[in-house]
């Protein structure tokens, strides 16, 4: 789907502008490597914290609240990008140092996707499978198994 693919490159151009100081270069590499191809977006922004480069790609997730809401951000566009490229068959990852600027990189696979719509379904985007686990881990926990019928068990409590 190249306009979703062009959404998620047109996103991390508009963040490296957004985050950039003024007067700042932002360079693009594109290289095929294999059978794919690698995107490289730098910028000589501000740069974000290694606690934090996993965590941009959450939904409603924000580096710097402040400046995301000067220019409106909620969070939401790192998250779509990874969901693209991820369906895709690509990954998306950052590279930074504060005060040195990003690196985002990307890549895609060179032959496209089949069923591009399943495969979209399959991105857990908003990380629903881990909380599942997490909820059910913890239901488990708390979980009482009664192996006697309903009746003996009300008496043994009325016994209490």
């Amino acid at each position: 789907d190249q306009e979703r693919v062009k959404q998620a490159i047109v996103n991390l151009l508009n963040n490296a502008i957004k985050f950039s100081y003024e007067g700042s270069i932002i360079t693009i590499f594109v290289t095929k490597t294999g059978n794919d191809v690698l995107f490289e977006i730098q910028d000589s922004g501000r740069g974000i914290p290694k606690d934090k480069q996993d965590k941009i790609f959450e939904i409603f997730y924000q580096a710097d609240t402040e400046r995301d809401r000067k220019f409106g951000g909620v969070g939401l566009g790192l998250a779509i990008s990874r969901g693209i490229i991820l369906s895709h068959g690509g990954n998306i990852w950052v590279e930074s140092e504060p005060g040195k600027g990003s690196t985002f990189r990307l890549t895609l696979p060179i032959t496209p996707v089949q069923d591009l719509e399943g495969k979209f379904r399959e991105v857990d985007l908003f990380k629903l499978k881990d909380t599942q686990r997490t909820i059910e881990n913890d239901l488990r926990e708390k979980t009482v198994v009664w192996n006697e019928p309903f009746e003996r068990r009300e008496e043994k409590e009325c016994q209490k």
